[in-house]
């Protein structure tokens, strides 16, 4: 079965309104399904002008809208620059910004944090003193707004006007399976410039590939074949001890991979798997225990568990990406963050690849990292939330017409070689995802899920036996906050 990238009608309107991206890219466009984009382009067009103009362009009177998000340069939300610099992302951020307080007459008010943490704390304790700082918060999942859900200090997003949460401008894999008891208390998507830098993929050394005379992988990809499979045998001759010292240790040795600690939840995704599912009465369970899960489990730790080959490494280490880039690494996974801030000026060939799949045929799915501040959510003390709503579907809107290309040519200007590239970099933006699990990391259930993934726990099942209790008492009080919540 062949898979061909449908590349999102908000990127294709762009491309044809003259925020072009690439030549590459523009062929890729056309190649995507086979025909001229311009018909097809500017009926899309169309009717992303249609739905700006079914949202209220009201005179807000210079209402201050407050943001308070995690950001920097590596980590943005807000502008780099307070002047328009011909860099793609930070002017794309100006364009967005305008045309949101042009259009309502509003006030942005940005209040940045470079540490997530202390974000955390002060977010949370204003919130607790039921002080209203705050009309949105942005940071990471994992880091602040998983603790603030379960504290009941987020509004339930379903009971605010105007937002379309199962629309392209707000994660739907978030609508899809974080929505419970019909409440659901954050989401995500290009109103967090960040969002764009969460979707994962392999990055593949091509010279080194070719010297190794592996098949083409993109063409694999396109075929419907790329699986963990098809990935763990093309790492089988890959390491090699280029010092002679019987040692293979890096950076002086060759291998075949470098994971990122959480490449193991990334591949769990990718397999269609869901740590946290409800059954036919609606009772919610964590389920990294059943047939599925186990077999998916055993058979990752049989092909990525011996050193000698791989390494896993935890956080964002530049050392391993320096690896990669100078030659001695076949795959390593990535973020686009990383990619496009550690992954630049290599000079050996390389290409992207999708998280791979259990089985041939299945959909390509990206896990989207979740220390990243995406997270978006409304604080419980944010009133008026009719105005709120309005601002926020108005910003969706313009955040997916103009970040989303800029991200995108940033990305491919930086690091995208092919065709191909720019194929499968705009199916991960498609299809990119987050899991509950990954987020929650209910009672260490995902921390020891992905060790396991890289045999670092011999004994998995009895390993979650000691912790499922705690696991699952910790899931069920996430659900009774939900229930708790006004």
């Amino acid at each position: 079965m062949k898979y061909t990238a449908k590349i999102s009608a908000g990127l294709l309107a762009l491309l044809m309104l003259g925020q072009s991206l690439s030549a590459c890219g523009k062929q890729a466009a056309d190649a995507a399904d086979g025909t001229q984009a311009k018909p097809e382009t500017e009926t899309k067009a169309a009717e992303e002008l249609r739905y700006l103009d079914t949202l209220e362009s009201r005179d807000m009177e210079g209402f201050q809208y407050r943001i308070v998000a995690q950001h920097s340069e590596t980590r943005p939300n807000f502008l780099i620059s307070e002047e328009v610099t011909g860099e793609v992302v930070n002017d794309a951020i100006h364009t967005r910004d305008n045309a949101l307080e042009n259009r309502l007459n509003i006030e942005l008010v940005r209040i940045p944090y470079a540490d997530r943490g202390v974000l955390k704390s002060d977010v949370t304790k204003s919130l607790m003193a039921n002080s209203d700082e705050y009309d949105l918060i942005i940071t990471a999942f994992s880091d602040g707004i998983n603790s603030m859900t379960t504290q009941n200090l987020l509004m339930d997003l379903t009971t605010i006007p105007h937002i379309t949460l199962d629309s392209q401008y707000w994660n739907k894999s978030i609508s899809d399976y974080m929505r419970f008891n019909g409440k659901q208390f954050f989401t995500s998507g290009p109103v967090s410039v960040s969002y764009l830098y969460t979707p994962t993929h392999v990055l593949v050394n091509r010279d080194l590939a070719k010297e190794l005379q592996l098949p083409d992988m993109q063409e694999l990809v396109m075929e419907g074949k790329w699986t963990i499979d098809m990935m763990a045998s093309m790492m089988k001759d890959a390491a090699y001890d280029l010092n002679g010292d019987g040692n293979m240790k890096m950076p002086d040795d060759r291998f075949a991979a470098i994971w990122g600690h959480t490449f193991g939840n990334e591949m769990y995704l990718a397999a269609g798997l869901h740590a946290v599912q409800s059954d036919s009465s609606g009772n919610w369970t964590i389920n990294i225990d059943d047939a599925d899960s186990v077999d998916f489990i055993l058979k990752c730790a049989d092909l990525f568990s011996d050193k000698s080959k791989m390494l896993v490494f935890t956080g964002t280490n530049v050392d391993h990406y320096k690896v990669f880039t100078e030659g001695r690494l076949l795959f390593i996974d990535s973020t686009v963050a990383n990619t496009i801030f550690y992954v630049r000026g290599m000079e050996q060939d390389f290409g992207i690849l999708p998280i791979p799949v259990l089985n041939e045929g299945d959909p390509y799915l990206t896990e989207c990292n979740t220390w990243l501040p995406s997270g978006i959510a409304v604080p419980i003390t944010a009133t008026d939330t009719e105005r709120l709503g309005l601002i926020m579907e108005t910003m969706a809107v313009y955040s997916y017409d103009y970040l989303l290309p800029a991200v995108a040519e940033k990305t491919l200007g930086k690091v995208s070689h092919t065709n191909t590239d720019y194929q499968i970099l705009t199916m991960t933006f498609n299809n990119a995802s987050f899991e509950l699990n990954t987020i929650m990391d209910f009672g260490g259930s995902s921390q020891l899920l992905r060790s396991a993934c890289f045999g670092a726990v011999k004994n998995f099942a009895s390993s979650y036996e000691k912790i499922h209790d705690a696991a699952q008492k910790a899931l069920d009080d996430f659900l009774a906050a939900a229930d708790e919540s006004d």
